[in-house]
């Protein structure tokens, strides 16, 4: 079963070409792209991991020295009571 025609007349290559690319302009006109957030550069992102790591190892570091310190779910857990023997 042959295709429903669009038009009275068949169309050509280039009719067909031209109904197209109206159609795509008619579709960007109605829907803008929103503009992409451009990412830092690499190393950015990295100081900024390096620096996130070094925040928590030495926050890590006051709860070795500071038992009393951790967190409440740390003080009651065989994680705390096995660094505190050891001196780690």
């Amino acid at each position: 079963m042959p295709r429903r025609r669009i038009g009275t007349i068949p169309m050509n290559p280039a009719m067909r070409q031209a109904r197209r690319r109206a159609k795509l302009r008619q579709q960007n006109l109605i829907a803008p792209v929103a503009p992409t957030r451009r990412m830092a550069a690499r190393p950015t992102r990295w100081a900024a991991a390096v620096a996130a790591l070094v925040d928590l190892q030495e926050e890590y570091r006051a709860w070795l020295e500071n038992p009393a310190a951790k967190p409440r779910e740390l003080q009651a857990s065989g994680t705390h009571q096995g660094t505190s023997a050891k001196g780690v």
